[in-house]
């Protein structure tokens, strides 16, 4: 019996080590053909065997557990042309050392988006001095927005483009009818983060705006359909209502969908209701879920 054991060992282990002897490594690094500079977070994948991993701060990838056979080195980065290797990996391969691989810029940093919002709007609390008789509300929106932008480094990039909004609202209360309406038109620049994440880019960004008001109009009745308050004028004589946005924004192929959330600055509207003033001392919060197409 002891005799047995001791042949079915080493046949055991010679056979262990025929497996791991079929697995083999891939290494190399990945580097910006025209800057000369390491291309961080690229994927690099075996296409057959359906594994990869992603660069480091030195461009540097290993792929480990490599079987032999026929492959292909499939390397992609934003803002890069893919590039692709054929491999036939040997069974008695332990390391293939692919060396420094460098890819091409993309053919264009620029693109350009169209892209359509839907916006339910808050607008801040308004309290007079003998008690608060109305409080925020959501507004319907709808608005259209154009964009140009630059990619500036492989991961950043800046955007410019104007906005145009339209806002509605009817509420009623027993005391008061409030009517609302708000064309408004806003240029923005943003600052954007773009991470590959397979054949998506996730865009985080953050940007400021300013807004100017074509046509507004809130107007306050009371139970007796009064007019009591109408800031028809007091928003379109001011051109200049800062703000600031921040959003996140989701790139596959040529579409868009994006979520954003915006905070008008201008805490400086003064409302005026059967001769008590309220002054708002909120900000304006509004947020809008968008789709649209980039070219």
């Amino acid at each position: 019996m002891k005799k047995n054991i001791t042949l079915i060992v080493p046949i055991i282990i010679g056979l262990l080590t025929g497996i791991s002897a079929n697995a083999a490594s891939i290494k190399g690094y990945i580097y910006d053909k025209k800057t000369n500079e390491p291309v961080i977070g690229a994927i690099v994948m075996l296409m057959n065997q359906n594994i990869g991993v992603h660069t480091d701060f030195d461009g540097r990838f290993v792929i480990s557990d490599v079987q032999s056979g026929k492959d292909r080195l499939h390397v992609k980065s934003l803002g890069h042309s893919i590039y692709t290797q054929d491999l036939k990996i040997a069974e008695d391969s332990a390391e293939i050392d692919m060396g420094v691989i460098y890819m091409k810029s993309a053919k264009s940093k620029h693109y350009n988006r169209i892209s359509y919002s839907y916006n339910p709007q808050l607008i801040p609390t308004i309290c007079s001095h003998q008690k608060m008789f109305y409080n925020s509300y959501g507004e319907t929106g709808l608005s259209a927005s154009v964009l140009h932008g630059y990619n500036f480094s492989n991961r950043f990039s800046v955007e410019l483009g104007a906005k145009y909004n339209y806002t509605f609202n009817v509420q009623e209360t027993e005391e008061f009818h409030s009517h609302s309406k708000h064309h408004s038109v806003s240029v923005f620049a943003n600052l954007a983060c773009n991470i590959l994440l397979n054949n998506v880019v996730i865009s985080p960004y953050v940007g400021l705006y300013t807004r100017k008001y074509l046509y507004s109009k809130l107007c306050y009745e009371n139970s007796q359909r009064r007019v009591v308050y109408d800031i028809t004028t007091d928003m379109e004589e001011k051109w200049f209502n800062p703000g600031a946005q921040v959003g996140l924004g989701f790139k596959s192929g040529r579409l868009y969908l994006g979520a954003e959330l915006g905070c008008d600055f201008n805490q400086e509207r003064i409302y005026y209701i059967e001769s008590s003033r309220g002054n708002s001392d909120k900000l304006y919060y509004e947020y809008s879920f968008s789709v649209g197409f980039e070219f």
